[in-house]
C-alpha cells in the first residue's frame, strides 16, 4: 500500500533530493507483476500483467529500508502516547491515572494515528489488532475503556506475542515460561538424541543456536542480562574515574 508519491517526498525532506530521488523514481516506477499457478497435473496458469502503482519491491533489500523511512515520523505526528515500531508492527502505549484520564487520551490519540494513516494513504489492519489493560492480579474486573478505529471497535485480548515474547494483562510470565519450556524441551530432546553420533564442538554448536538462543531471548530488554549491568556498571565506573 505504499504511495509512490508520499515516499518520494519523504526521501526528499530526509535530504535525497535531486538526482538520487529520480533514481528512486526510476527504481520504483514501470514495474509490473502477475501471478503464476503451477500444477503437477495441469499446465501452468499464468494471470494478465498488471502495473504496480503502489509498494516497495518485495525480497528486495531497499524494499524494507523505504518502508522504514515511511513510517519513521509516525512518533513525530502523535502525541500522549510511547509508540513503539519495528518493521510493519505498531504498538502504542497509553497510561493514566484513572479510566477517564486514560479514555481522553485514546480518543486524541486515535485520531491523530486516523489522520497520518490517511494523509500517508497507509490502511491499519483492524482484524489483526488488539488492546490489552495491564493492571495487578488483585483487580479482577478492571474498567476497561473503548478503543475504536476508524468507528471500528478494536477488542481486548488478556495476552499477546510482542516481538517473540509473551506479553500478559497481569505482567505476568506464566505464559511464556510455558511455551519457552515446550521449546527448549524440543531442542534438548534433538540434542540428546545426536549425543551419540555427533561431536562434543557440533553439539555444542547447536546449543547454543537451538538451546541458549530462546533461553536467553529478550532478557537484556525485560529482565535485565546481567553481563550486561556488568559492562554497563564498568563503563560507568571508567567514566566517573576518568573524570
Amino acid at each position: 500500500m505504499l504511495s509512490h508519491k508520499v515516499l518520494l517526498s519523504k526521501l526528499d525532506t530526509y535530504g535525497i533530493r535531486g538526482v538520487a530521488n529520480k533514481w528512486f523514481e526510476s527504481y520504483l516506477s514501470l514495474r509490473k507483476q502477475c501471478v503464476e499457478i503451477k500444477s503437477k497435473k495441469h499446465r501452468t496458469a499464468v494471470s494478465t500483467t498488471r502495473d504496480i502503482m503502489n509498494g516497495v519491491p518485495q525480497g528486495s533489500t531497499l524494499g524494507p529500508i523505504l518502508f522504514l523511512l515511511s513510517i519513521n515520523d509516525l512518533p513525530l505526528n502523535v502525541t500522549g502516547t510511547n509508540i513503539v515500531l519495528f518493521a510493519d508492527d505498531t504498538n502504542l502505549l497509553i497510561t493514566g491515572e484513572n479510566i477517564n484520564t486514560v479514555q481522553s487520551s485514546l480518543k486524541s490519540v486515535m485520531q491523530d494515528i486516523q489522520t497520518w494513516f490517511f494523509s500517508n494513504s497507509l490502511i491499519v489492519n483492524t482484524g489483526k489488532t488488539l488492546a490489552i489493560s495491564f493492571h495487578p492480579t488483585q483487580n479482577k474486573s478492571p474498567a476497561l475503556p473503548q478503543v475504536s478505529f476508524e468507528d471500528r471497535d478494536i477488542p481486548f485480548s488478556t495476552e499477546t506475542k510482542f516481538l517473540g515474547v509473551d506479553i500478559h494483562e497481569n505482567v505476568k510470565w506464566t505464559v511464556h515460561i510455558k511455551n519457552l519450556s515446550s521449546k527448549l524441551n524440543t531442542s534438548l530432546y534433538m540434542i540428546n538424541s545426536l549425543t551419540s553420533i555427533m561431536s562434543a564442538h557440533i553439539l555444542r554448536a547447536m546449543y547454543f543456536i537451538c538451546f541458549h538462543a530462546h533461553l536467553r531471548y529478550g532478557v537484556s530488554l525485560w529482565g535485565g542480562d546481567p553481563e550486561s549491568k556488568k559492562n554497563l556498571l564498568t563503563a560507568k565506573e571508567s567514566s566517573k574515574n576518568t573524570k
